[in-house]
């Protein structure tokens, strides 16, 4: 029998053009008794149901196109046909960039892609103030790019994720860490159809798992992954039964082309 390295470092080497591995790591700094998001800015995302044009703006004048710290950021997603898109957005410090040509149904991640200064010590930000990225005209917020133990990371902390189009997703492994002695209740939810917005057709959100009283480290696995289809959110909440936490959480999901499953 081949060893599963044999098909795992070539996946992450990206040899296999329609298949490829996806990394979603998310962290919640204060989590309380009710449900929220495993996500940087806390509480409960709203979904879109349409896609729209976004913009980006910093706490800090210096991230700007021709400035010293952020010069541009890149946020990956999905567009309205559940097809994978990616934009560039030039900085413009503390005030709203131009809004991206390119719209966005979902909004899996951003990262600063291009800064004004090197990082010369591993404790250097490469953002100077916090990211927001948001809907155009002072929209609503999608992500944020912030501070972990004083440190600007570059890039967003937000465990959801959305199935594109024409592909299917395969789940076998959850980690959380809880960075407290509280016990915390995690929950893995899918909604499917998640391009269906009117009625008939539209789907609720379901529960594919919970961890319950969770505390300090936690790796969930299955030798037989959880199969998502086609344009299925996929998300982490959680929640305190008392007092506050934070937590972060990560999984990592095969992300396979439809005709390329079938023919297995």
């Amino acid at each position: 029998m081949a060893n599963s390295k044999d098909f795992e470092i070539p996946l992450a080497n990206g040899n296999y053009n329609d298949a490829k591995v996806i990394h979603k790591f998310g962290y919640n700094p204060d989590v309380e008794t009710a449900m929220e998001d495993v996500i940087f800015q806390g509480g409960v995302y709203t979904w879109l149901s349409s896609a729209l044009q976004l913009e980006a703006v910093s706490t800090d004048a210096d991230d700007t196109v021709a400035g010293a710290g952020e010069q541009q950021v890149t946020v990956e997603g999905l567009d309205d046909s559940f097809d994978e898109v990616s934009a560039v957005i030039d900085m413009n410090g503390a005030s709203a960039s131009t809004a991206t040509t390119q719209t966005f149904r979902r909004i899996h991640r951003a990262y600063v892609s291009r800064v004004g200064t090197y990082m010369a010590t591993s404790l250097t930000d490469c953002q100077q103030g916090n990211i927001t990225i948001r809907t155009k005209s002072a929209g609503a917020t999608h992500i944020v790019l912030g501070s972990l133990t004083s440190t600007r990371q570059g890039q967003s902390l937000v465990a959801r994720y959305t199935i594109p189009r024409y592909h299917k997703g395969f789940l076998n492994r959850v980690n959380v860490i809880t960075l407290s002695t509280k016990p915390v209740n995690i929950y893995l939810y899918q909604r499917t159809n998640a391009n269906i917005t009117a009625a008939p057709g539209m789907t609720c959100k379901r529960l594919v798992q919970c961890w319950e009283n969770v505390a300090g480290e936690f790796t969930w696995t299955s030798e037989i992954p959880i199969a998502f289809d086609q344009m299925t959110d996929v998300w982490l909440s959680c929640n305190v039964p008392t007092t506050t936490a934070a937590v972060q959480a990560n999984y990592e999901l095969v992300q396979v082309r439809e005709t390329v499953v079938n023919g297995w």
